[in-house]
């Protein structure tokens, strides 16, 4: 790009130079203008020497303009054409270098009152703003990773003699006979539950998840119930994803470890005639999503129950029950199929009787074969069916180990 360099033809350095080297043999017309042609053409020169080297770099050519900006003021009206050429290139160094322009709306160029600061130090700033903000903090957010759910309800019955009403899912205008109309209306308690969770990340990528559930529920309808409040803990435990040690290893890389007293994350239910399907609960520890192959997957738990302390005599009747879990899943987990061997070695203790006056089994036996469609018979929704079996401790097939009362033969 050419950049005329003008300058004043009558500059005395200029004329003591130009006398130097004149003779004293007076000069013709043409002699003269071809002198000042030659000048103009050197001049040209060097003004384009100028503006190549100056652009060499982007430092360089923010200065030059900075300059030829402060020296447009003494310019004549033919210099007006160059200074709008030359806001056109800044413009487009601005336009490639986005942290270069100004935060307010650009404007057409301006004499500057004074010189502009030095583009090091602008630039330097700008870097320093954006390291600060691209440093990680040492200590996150407390809110980072935290999450709330929750569900509640609450209900106001009342019968045609102006007294409490009796509800329930199962309870019709007819009784509580015949089918189910569901909960929704028809439950006169009040209840609540609320989990909160909280997730953090290592720095070699392993996230760790604490949970913590809360529950309470209550008839009265007063607003002070603490002396009839049911008030529970009814989950807590923490879980280990993505860790770290089992990264390309295609079995365990996308398994979840978990311990503490949780609900199983795969049981289900129908919810509005609140009635489970399969329920199992405890406190204990496990593994999820140990990838077989590429359409199996499985589940493992070991998870233990209390059926009481009936200790007497001096004999140790503390019952507790331990459910062994292999929940297996095929078919991208179109088709589930469950085992669970349950064992309670103390059930049978001598002083053991259940309520009808039998010695309880001390263990038992529980399956279940599941099929899960992601559709409603092609339409949106869900549909799950199940057939479930239970043996002895086992036999209550919907909440498996929570029964100790069942026998053997059960």
């Amino acid at each position: 790009m050419w950049h005329p360099f003008f300058f004043d033809s009558h500059n005395s350095a200029l004329k003591e130079k130009s006398s130097a080297n004149v003779t004293k043999t007076i000069k013709t017309k043409q002699e003269v203008h071809m002198q000042n042609a030659s000048r103009w053409v050197l001049a040209g020169v060097l003004g384009t020497s100028t503006a190549v080297s100056q652009a060499a770099t982007l430092e360089e050519r923010m200065a030059a303009f900075e300059a030829r900006a402060s020296a447009a003021e003494r310019r004549a009206a033919a210099a007006e054409q160059q200074t709008q050429a030359l806001a056109r290139e800044l413009q487009q160094i601005k336009l490639a270098n986005p942290a270069l322009q100004p935060a307010a709306p650009a404007v057409a160029p301006t004499v500057a009152a004074s010189p502009a600061p030095a583009l090091d130090e602008r630039v330097a700033k700008l870097e320093a703003r954006q390291l600060s903000m691209e440093k990680p903090s040492g200590v996150g957010h407390l809110t980072d990773g935290f999450s709330f759910k929750g569900y509640a309800r609450s209900g106001l019955l009342i019968n045609d003699g102006l007294g409490g009403g009796r509800g329930g899912p199962y309870t019709t205008p007819a009784g509580s006979v015949g089918g189910a109309v569901g909960r929704l209306g028809n439950e006169d308690d009040t209840y609540m539950r609320f989990d909160l969770s909280k997730e953090i990340y290592a720095q070699n990528g392993t996230r760790s998840k604490f949970t913590v559930s809360i529950a309470d529920g209550v008839e009265s309808y007063n607003d002070w119930t603490a002396t009839e409040s049911n008030l529970n803990v009814r989950q807590v435990f923490t879980e280990l994803d993505h860790i770290a040690a089992f990264k390309g290893n295609p079995v365990f890389e996308n398994a979840t470890l978990w311990a503490g007293k949780r609900f199983d994350r795969d049981n289900f239910d129908i919810h509005w005639l609140d009635s489970d399907v399969v329920f199992l609960a405890g406190t204990g520890g496990g593994i999820y999503d140990v990838q077989m192959n590429k359409g199996w997957r499985s589940n493992y738990s070991l998870i233990g129950r209390n059926y009481g302390d009936f200790s007497e005599g001096g004999v140790d009747a503390d019952v507790e029950s331990y459910i062994l879990t292999s929940n297996q899943f095929f078919d991208s987990g179109q088709w589930q199929w469950m085992f669970n061997a349950i064992g309670a070695k103390k059930n049978d203790v001598g002083t053991r009787t259940n309520q009808a006056g039998s010695t309880p089994a001390d263990s038992g036996l529980h399956s279940m074969l599941a099929n899960h469609q992601k559709d409603f018979f092609g339409r949106e929704g869900f549909f799950k069916t199940a057939l479930l079996y239970g043996q002895g401790l086992g036999a209550q097939v919907k909440d498996i180990g929570s029964d100790g009362e069942l026998l053997d033969d059960a």
